[in-house]
């Protein structure tokens, strides 16, 4: 493991009381000591280490790597070589590999491996170009599922698509789906997540005719190869304005999804405002689920908190968090009783919000992004 770099930050690591009675702690607000880091946008756990890829629009993205979840190290070459790779937007550990997934709007998304890494590993590209196809601008989910690896593609103009491959290595995928499932307007296969023996598939619709987020599952493919998605859920849960399903997560037992609102941003100007949803299900039913349970408040009271980008769970509280005017995190123990997370300089002066969640030995990891500074990590104690 190479010694050189430790958060610099990590000097001024600042513990403030919360709500709650948790612990909030700043733990680098210096881009992980890249200024060019402005944002943290997914964290994930790999063989006991905590990930972290950043979005850098100057240099390329970076992964970062923590033992503790207070000294980072950087391991892997800038954008992977390529400066287009501007964001990490999805990591998943797979077995021994590390799967990153890239946004690149110049040539298309990428998807990159590597084993557990000590210093700059041989990171092997298993895809370039979007799956060829320039369009498909971000490899923006990744999921194993039975005997596949799926990877969910956001391409505005030609539509959603997913992928899927036997053993995850170059020139192995083959097409689940494109074109959106047939929906016009559907842009992002945003979000993949296992629950209950099928896979679940959250969707944008960032095109007109702005159909609202939908909500689809497969059992996989049959013998022949073919595969069946069905919908289990309303077109924006009864509500157009909710566009995009982006993150799902098992909470005691049930489905929770969070949406994206955006009703006042500059995508959807012809809607009114609308803040992020929370849903739940128990899966009752085949489709759509009968049991569908909005359990916030609109914005969680608040109609500028309208976009859930994070979620995770940490012992027995579930965590959400996200942007709009301004970054927020929300926790609940029981799925309908929220409780915000606020501390003196926590989410202040922020100007995007929380990107990203992570685990690490039962403290939560807050990635906050921002556009012109650079990138914040944040410490919850006390979650368990």
């Amino acid at each position: 493991m190479r010694k050189g770099f430790i958060a610099a930050a990590l000097a001024l690591a600042i513990a403030l009381p919360a709500l709650g009675g948790d612990m909030v702690e700043r733990i680098n607000d210096d881009g992980f000591g890249n200024p060019n880091n402005i944002g943290i946008v997914h964290m994930e756990v790999h063989e006991g280490r905590l990930y972290a890829g950043t979005w850098n629009p100057t240099d390329g993205c970076l992964v970062y790597v923590s033992e503790d979840g207070e000294r980072w190290e950087p391991v892997n070459a800038a954008g992977f070589g390529d400066v287009g790779n501007q964001a990490v937007v999805r990591m998943r550990s797979v077995g021994e590999y590390l799967y990153v997934g890239t946004w690149n709007n110049r040539t298309g998304g990428q998807l990159w491996r590597a084993r557990q890494p000590d210093a700059f590993p041989d990171w092997e590209q298993i895809t370039g170009d979007g799956f060829g196809n320039p369009a498909n601008l971000t490899l923006c989910s990744i999921r194993p599922f039975g005997d596949w690896l799926y990877v969910g593609l956001f391409n505005p103009s030609q539509g959603e698509e997913v992928w899927r491959s036997h053993d995850g290595t170059r020139g192995s995928f083959v097409k689940s789906f494109d074109e959106g499932l047939g929906i016009t307007g559907a842009t992002d296969a945003s979000v993949l997540y296992v629950w209950k023996d099928h896979l679940y598939l959250g969707t944008e619709s960032a095109q007109p005719p702005y159909p609202g987020c939908d909500v689809w599952r497969t059992a996989g493919p049959d013998e022949s190869g073919e595969e069946t998605w069905t919908r289990v859920g309303e077109a924006g849960f009864g509500d157009t304005k909710s566009f995009n399903a982006f993150r799902m997560i098992e909470f005691r037992g049930r489905l929770y999804v969070g949406t994206w609102g955006f009703g006042a941003s500059s995508l959807t100007t012809h809607l009114s405002p609308k803040g992020t949803t929370v849903w739940r299900t128990s899966g009752e039913g085949e489709g759509p689920f009968t049991d569908w349970e909005q359990v916030n408040e609109d914005g969680f009271g608040n109609v500028g908190y309208d976009s859930t980008l994070a979620m995770e769970v940490v012992g027995d509280t579930l965590y959400v968090g996200g942007f709009g005017d301004h970054g927020f995190l929300f926790a609940t123990e029981d799925g309908t009783t929220w409780r915000e997370i606020t501390a003196d300089g926590f989410l202040e002066t922020s100007e995007f919000g929380i990107h990203a969640l992570g685990e690490l030995n039962g403290d939560l990891y807050i990635g906050i992004q921002n556009w012109t500074k650079p990138a914040e990590l944040w410490g919850l104690r006390g979650t368990q």
